[in-house]
């Protein structure tokens, strides 16, 4: 076998080339010269990991794998190289297998923070969390005065639903770093504020001293505003909050038409004709699609779930959108992959998905994927996965726009940051989940927060009667999961406290049909 040519004094700069093109978007000419380059230096390991991250881009997940394994097999011994083969198995929902590379992965790495820290995360992606933790309670022995190591662990303890060890590490990290302000914001969310127990006062004195229109005031309002609802003072807490909503929404890029655009076309895709025929999907996956809109309550409902023997909750998951993304194969564009959602393998996409699922969970009966934007995909699903069953959450929708706009959204939903925006994904919200109803009548079942919080043990009965379970519903066991919940989503008829001020986003709701009165 004739030796791979030595890479040229000429390289770095066409790497260098590859990587402005990549900055610019330009992966199809970035993938040409790859190609190009690769075909002379087929082992050069720097062209490889560049090759693998352009063809995620492009959604050739595939080649994506491909060349991931033959950088790792360049250099086994690269800590780069492994991370990169464990993020890929995870694009392409070998959700298994990257776990055992994670594994090995943080066994490497020993003692090296910034490569743990990056394993925690990739734990968190599987829905491990408390793999997660473990690694970063790790990192915090290891740097006890780094204050975004403390954070990190805090939110893995927020979503294993261990409130009070959240707060503590929350406290400590802004003890280390005062101006760590999402920390802040973090903590005044997780549980309800006090006359005895708060810190409005400690937030007040922390905004006077940031300057007019700074970032950093952004987390400081709606913290406060947290504490300050809590506390009973409306009018200065939605005075704060639409303060922090507005600088959001500034430094946010976002159309709402195009949301409300791509819901329409998902709905055109998936029309009737195409959920009524068509080739069949796979029909051994029968995961738990628990839907709607994010931090309406799906946590609290997921949370319960989860309470039931023989059901695993995976938490909110990529699974669906990378198994879509997968099947679709290269494009140019994100509005391709919609277009073309209707004419993948369904049969191939629905084992994928099922594939992943079973990776994080392989002995338990039943699987929930908690994703709530996967409302958007049910026409998918039912395609994919016939056998799936999907509880829909939802939520008198002045109370679910409300907390949209209550939340600090720092990926994504750029809906959330003005009220008229909410209004319109609401609005296309509902409209797209009207059509689910209509061509898959009795596939969803939708539950009431209103009446779950009222009657947990009803409500509870009710879903286990639409999954087919028959688990034991244990009072005192969901009992204590609402008390443990309480303070951390919004109270039920909480619009209620601002009905002046969310006049103008009743008046758009009602406009397009939204009945927002009662």
């Amino acid at each position: 076998m004739a030796a791979q040519p030595r890479p040229s004094a000429t390289l770095p700069r066409k790497i260098g080339r590859i990587q402005r093109l990549m900055q610019a978007g330009e992966y199809r000419q970035a993938n040409e010269l790859c190609d190009h380059l690769l075909r002379t230096w087929p082992g050069e390991f720097e062209l490889l990991m560049l090759s693998s991250h352009i063809l995620q881009a492009m959604g050739d997940f595939d080649r994506m794998m491909v060349t991931a394994q033959q950088a790792f097999g360049a250099r086994p011994e690269s800590l780069e190289a492994r991370a990169r083969l464990a993020e890929c198995l995870l694009y392409t929902n070998q959700l298994g297998l990257a776990i055992d590379c994670i594994r090995a992965l943080e066994e490497q790495v020993g003692g090296v923070v910034p490569a743990l820290t990056r394993v925690g995360e990739f734990y968190q992606n599987c829905g491990r969390f408390e793999d997660a933790l473990r690694v970063q309670l790790r990192c915090v022995e290891l740097e006890p005065k780094n204050s975004r190591l403390a954070a990190d662990a805090a939110t893995s303890c927020v979503v294993l639903g261990r409130a009070a060890d959240a707060e503590k590490l929350f406290d400590r990290a802004i003890y280390l770093d005062p101006k760590n302000y999402d920390a802040w914001e973090s903590r005044s969310a997780l549980r309800k504020q006090t006359a005895d127990n708060h810190h409005a006062q400690q937030l007040g004195f922390v905004l006077e001293n940031l300057p007019e229109g700074d970032s950093a005031r952004i987390p400081v309002y709606y913290a406060l505003s947290k504490e300050l609802e809590d506390l009973g003072e409306y009018d200065t807490a939605f005075d704060c909050l639409r303060s922090g909503a507005r600088l959001m929404a500034e430094r946010v890029n976002y159309d709402v038409s195009t949301d409300e655009r791509a819901l329409d076309h998902i709905a055109r895709i998936f029309d009737g004709k195409r959920l009524a025929t068509g080739q069949p999907g796979f029909e051994d996956a029968n995961p738990i699609l628990l839907v709607g809109l994010p931090r309406i309550g799906i946590a609290l409902a997921n949370r319960l779930l989860a309470s039931l023997d023989g059901v695993a909750s995976l938490g909110p998951v990529n699974t669906l959108i990378f198994a879509l993304i997968h099947g679709v194969g290269p494009h140019q564009k994100p509005e391709d992959v919609i277009d073309r959602a209707g004419d993948i393998d369904f049969q191939r996409m629905g084992q994928r998905y099922w594939t992943g699922l079973r990776g994080l969970a392989p002995e338990a009966p039943n699987l929930v994927d908690c994703t709530p934007l996967n409302f958007q995909h049910l026409g998918l699903v039912s395609k994919a996965m016939p056998n799936a069953r999907v509880i829909h959450l939802r939520r008198h929708p002045l109370d679910s726009c409300y907390t949209l706009y209550r939340t600090l959204f720092r990926g994504g939903h750029g809906f959330a940051n003005r009220m008229d925006d909410i209004a319109r994904y609401f609005v296309a919200y509902q409209q797209l989940m009207g059509h689910w109803r209509r061509h898959l009548p009795g596939w969803i079942l939708d539950v009431d927060y209103e009446k779950l919080i009222a009657d947990p043990m009803a409500q509870m009965a009710c879903i286990q009667d639409f999954l087919g379970t028959d688990a034991e519903i244990v009072e005192g066991q969901l009992q204590a999961i609402m008390q443990r919940s309480q303070g951390t989503e919004a109270p039920v008829g909480v619009w209620r406290e601002y009905r002046e001020q969310l006049k103008p986003l009743a008046t758009l709701l009602r406009t397009h049909g939204v009945p927002v009165d009662g």
